[in-house]
């Protein structure tokens, strides 16, 4: 039995069989495998072999793991964004080539009007809008094409060669007065 601070070889209530032999295999020369409390031969028990978690560590693992699943979603959303401008860019830039392609050819490339929308192409709410601008060329001028929806914007520039009106004018004049004479 263990009195005071003593550490008597016998059996004690407290401590199981298995470490009643070792207790009685250890002198006060030998090293000891645990700590010492008070420098006065108590030990100390031995470490605990499960640990369990503790509140802190819980709620601080928890705000760690809700901090990454809102980043992920924030990334997720941001994807998403990206991707609709780019899908609605690409239809601004598609909607601009076929318009532009539209008035190329025409003799007088205003003749369609300088602005107008999308209905009949199923996008009412895309509007396009073109500008003629004469070049340093005869004969030639610039036309830029225009879509918007919303905020959004996109532009395609060409050049296009315009006949001019004095050279047709003749050619059809002098075509006609050649039927009319023979």
């Amino acid at each position: 039995m263990m009195k005071g601070n003593d550490l008597t070889p016998g059996p004690s209530p407290r401590i199981r069989r298995g470490e009643q032999e070792s207790l009685a295999s250890l002198s006060s020369d030998s090293p000891s495998p645990y700590p010492r409390r008070g420098g006065r031969g108590v030990r100390s028990s031995p470490p605990s072999r499960r640990r369990a978690f503790t509140l802190i560590e819980v709620l601080v693992t928890t705000a760690l793991v809700a901090t990454v699943i809102v980043a992920g979603m924030g990334a997720i959303r941001a994807i998403g964004v990206t991707e609709g401008k780019m899908r609605d860019a690409d239809l601004l830039q598609k909607l601009a080539s076929e318009k532009l392609g539209d008035v190329r050819f025409l003799s007088d490339p205003t003749s369609t009007g300088t602005s107008g929308d999308f209905t009949d192409r199923g996008y009412s709410d895309i509007t396009w809008s073109l500008d003629d601008q004469a070049s340093s060329v005869s004969n030639v001028d610039q036309l830029t094409v225009t879509v918007t929806k919303g905020k959004e914007e996109q532009s395609l520039t060409t050049l296009v060669y315009i006949p001019s009106s004095t050279s047709s004018s003749s050619s059809s004049s002098s075509t006609s007065a050649g039927a009319a004479s023979p």
